[in-house]
């Protein structure tokens, strides 16, 4: 599907010189935009279209790699997450998860760059919590990697299973559309998907991403 739209206002084809093909200098245009937050790293390609303010594509080109739907493949880009993200260990005690997360940043972060951990059950939000008070965040923040350590607790009356989601964001951007870090891998909302805690029986068991204990 679309992950983003891009639309260059400045470069008005109606305004262009109507003249035979290379009797003319050719003009050009170009945009600088931030990526949505929906765009985890990796490649993806790139199409160009004329058409409203919207995106909606309206004028045919005279181009190669049509999509039948007047959007022309003109090549792909590579977009870099700020981190990736592994589960190193965790065991249930009870009502309590333990864990521990292995952070990789791929640059420094920003200053205010920090943990934060969700638990879903039924698809929305039942838990959202951080590092503990006092945690030196300084290695992660520098750039290098880090392992944290956390203990979450089952919320009363939530429905198993609970889905396990993390990230880094910046609590100085809140509300903003790069309040989340970008991941190398996610599920489109700056969180990375690393597993599900699952009641079974009277027990809670938890099984990474794929249903590996």
């Amino acid at each position: 599907g679309v992950v983003a739209v891009f639309v260059d206002e400045r470069l008005d084809l109606r305004r262009l010189p109507v003249q035979a093909r290379g009797r003319t200098e050719p003009q050009g245009g170009g945009i600088s935009q931030a990526l949505p937050f929906q765009a985890a790293g990796g490649t993806y390609d790139v199409f160009l279209s004329v058409g409203d303010r919207l995106g909606r594509p309206l004028v045919a080109l005279p181009l190669a790699a049509g999509d039948g739907a007047r959007r022309y493949r003109v090549g792909s880009c590579a977009v870099l997450g700020d981190y990736a993200v592994d589960l190193v260990r965790a065991r249930t005690d009870g009502k309590e998860l333990r864990f521990e997360l292995k952070w990789q940043p791929h640059a420094v972060l920003p200053e205010s760059a920090t943990p934060f951990l969700h638990l879903d059950s039924a698809g929305k939000l039942a838990l959202a919590a951080g590092v503990a008070d006092g945690v030196d965040l300084a290695l992660l923040r520098s750039g290098e990697e880090q392992v944290t350590t956390h203990v979450l607790r089952v919320p009363d009356g939530v429905v198993s299973p609970l889905d396990l989601r993390v990230g880094l964001w910046c609590p100085d951007r809140l509300g903003r559309a790069d309040e989340r870090l970008r991941p190398d891998v996610g599920l489109g909302d700056g969180r990375v998907d690393i597993g599900s805690w699952r009641q079974e029986g009277k027990q809670w068991q938890f099984r990474l991403k794929g249903g590996v204990p």
